[in-house]
């Protein structure tokens, strides 16, 4: 099931990694190439070194920040954690990056998941992105609306980026004698 709740009728450019496992469904107003990203799941096309969304299962987001010794995890746990520091780590320089955690609060507060991580300890580390890396987190509750957000978030960064286009050539214009 798609949600379309986006008006502009705009054809939105959208890559996709092609290492993307899950690839999401987007609107009829995408158009996905697929393609090798540096960083990232998905990209808004021509900015593909500006803008990254990274797409993660709760599942394997709980798996990338356990490894904690009162966590009791393993020396895989911790190379999976190391790994995920680091992608987070080259994500810093990039002038949108946002981590979608196909998840609700719900099920982080209830502890449902399978991990040894605890609620706090999780919201913690969502939370502490945002300071630490310049990432936004989001939660969404399905991958439809997982989704329907990396779109939005896309399409408004594209119009954004046009209005300041639009705004340097009105300037550029009035400077011309």
């Amino acid at each position: 099931m798609r949600f379309t709740i986006i008006q502009n009728p705009i054809i939105l450019p959208i890559v996709q990694d092609t290492r993307e496992q899950l690839p999401w469904e987007f609107s009829d107003r995408v158009d996905v190439e697929i393609a090798t990203l540096r960083e990232g799941d998905y990209s808004l096309k021509g900015y593909e070194n500006r803008v990254a969304i990274a797409r993660k299962s709760l599942s394997d987001f709980m798996s990338s920040i356990t490894t904690d010794r009162k966590e009791k995890g393993t020396p895989k746990d911790h190379q999976r954690r190391e790994r995920f520091k680091r992608e987070l780590r080259r994500l810093q320089p990039y002038e949108l990056k946002v981590l979608i955690i196909e998840g609700s609060w719900q099920e982080i507060i209830s502890g449902n998941y399978r991990s040894q991580v605890h609620p706090a300890s999780a919201i913690g580390t969502i939370v502490s992105f945002v300071w630490k890396y310049g990432i936004i987190p989001v939660l969404a509750d399905t991958r439809e609306i997982a989704a329907l957000i990396a779109e939005t978030i896309l399409r408004q960064y594209a119009e954004d980026i046009e209005k300041r286009h639009k705004t340097l050539m009105k300037a550029h214009k009035e400077e011309r004698p």
